[in-house]
């Protein structure tokens, strides 16, 4: 290096100086932007991730437990149950109301039958004793 004069060992001194800070500025710049870059980038995956767990707690709510359902169930089976039974009721009383009927129509019938019946002997009988009282 031979010999340095203090000022030519200064200004040497100060223009690595100044070529180190415009490298570590340059190379800071770098860094800045790169950070930046990987901020947006975990900004955005981060809104990704949370736009995903919306949908999931969404799709969550959709389900039912398993008291739920069995609570659910055991009341539709009730439902069902009862409107079977309710069907099964009407369809019988609806039988038992046409068999009623049919049997009051018979009896009507029946009753006509025997006052036919009883209107046809008593006329016969009559005109037996009108013959036999004139034949006498």
């Amino acid at each position: 290096m031979g010999e340095w004069t203090l000022e030519a060992l200064y200004q040497y001194l100060e223009l690595r100086i100044s070529e180190l800070e415009k490298r570590l500025l340059g190379e800071r710049e770098l860094l800045v932007a790169s950070t930046a870059a990987r901020a947006g980038e975990l900004e955005r995956r981060l809104a990704t991730l949370n736009d995903l767990r919306n949908e999931v707690m969404a799709d969550r709510a959709l389900f039912v437990t398993r008291d739920t359902f069995q609570l659910v169930l055991d009341r539709l089976s009730t439902i069902v149950v009862r409107e079977y039974y309710d069907e099964q009721h009407r369809a019988l009383a609806e039988k038992v109301d046409i068999s009623t009927a049919a049997i009051a129509t018979m009896r009507a019938r029946s009753a006509a039958y025997a006052a036919a019946v009883a209107l046809s002997l008593t006329i016969l009988t009559a005109i037996v004793l009108i013959i036999q009282v004139g034949h006498k």
